[in-house]
């Protein structure tokens, strides 16, 4: 997964090969998300507040990295693609 916090600073991007989520905080909220595979459809949708993630850079390095709200919501968006999901399948959960 190539991962752009600033899409517009290219100083930025950071490859995460093989991501995992080691760790989610219990509090979660929602907020409403869209997806370019359902360009017509914004819901809400329940993620976790801060995520701590593992991962191996292009050198075969393995690093950690804590994301918090946005960045949280947007990793955990993006690793439910990874896995099959899509946020339309998330619609409904408590």
């Amino acid at each position: 997964m190539v991962y752009h916090p600033e899409p517009d600073n290219k100083d930025t991007e950071t490859v995460f090969i093989n991501p995992r989520i080691i760790s989610a905080s219990q509090e979660r909220d929602y907020a409403e998300e869209k997806c370019l595979s359902f360009q017509r459809i914004a819901a809400q949708v329940r993620r976790h507040l801060r995520i701590d993630v593992e991962a191996v850079d292009w050198d075969g390095n393995p690093f950690q990295r804590t994301l918090e709200d946005f960045e949280a919501r947007l990793f955990q968006h993006e690793m439910d693609h990874l896995d099959g999901i899509v946020f339309v399948d998330r619609l409904g959960e408590a």
